[in-house]
């Protein structure tokens, strides 16, 4: 009977490390994720700051329901990638949005750079998209044009084909 609880002993204690391994692998992941957080925070306080310094820049920041500061590095050789983070903060409630963001191009590209973006949002509504999305840019609705445009189109389009037919 003894050597079954051994057995039973070494198993628990083993699953009791496991588990503890995992609890303290996910603090520190925490942890991390906190300090990473705090940085952006006092990164975007000072990109803000600074902002605000600029001319006409607190009128600007005053009017807006929310804005979003990333610090963005980019770095190519004729291809180029940009990634960083930031946060977006809305105004009225505090409430704060870490994100990352990233691009790729392919041009007459050579060297590293590193600069901070600030976008304002002029409504809460804008601002609200900008989180779900992404992008600060309102979605288009295509409107039918008016029933006078619609048949100058037409017209048009019939004259240009038949002056090409004509020529052929």
């Amino acid at each position: 009977m003894a050597p079954m609880k051994h057995k039973f002993w070494s198993g628990a204690a083993a699953l009791v490390l496991i588990f503890g391994m995992q609890f303290a692998a996910a603090q520190d992941k925490d942890s991390k994720a906190a300090k990473t957080r705090a940085d952006i925070d006092t990164d975007a306080a000072a990109i803000i700051a600074e902002f605000k310094h600029m001319k006409g820049g607190q009128a600007l920041f005053d009017k807006a329901a929310g804005y979003a500061v990333f610090r963005v590095t980019k770095a190519g050789l004729g291809a180029s990638g940009a990634g960083g983070g930031g946060v977006a903060v809305d105004k009225k409630t505090g409430d704060r949005t870490y994100m990352r963001m990233g691009s790729a191009g392919v041009g007459f590209t050579f060297g590293v750079s590193r600069y901070d973006i600030v976008i304002l949002f002029q409504t809460a509504k804008k601002f609200a998209a900008f989180k779900q999305g992404g992008s600060p840019q309102p979605r288009l609705r295509r409107q039918p044009a008016p029933r006078a445009k619609r048949f100058r189109r037409r017209f048009s389009m019939a004259s240009l084909t038949s002056r090409s037919a004509n020529a052929a």
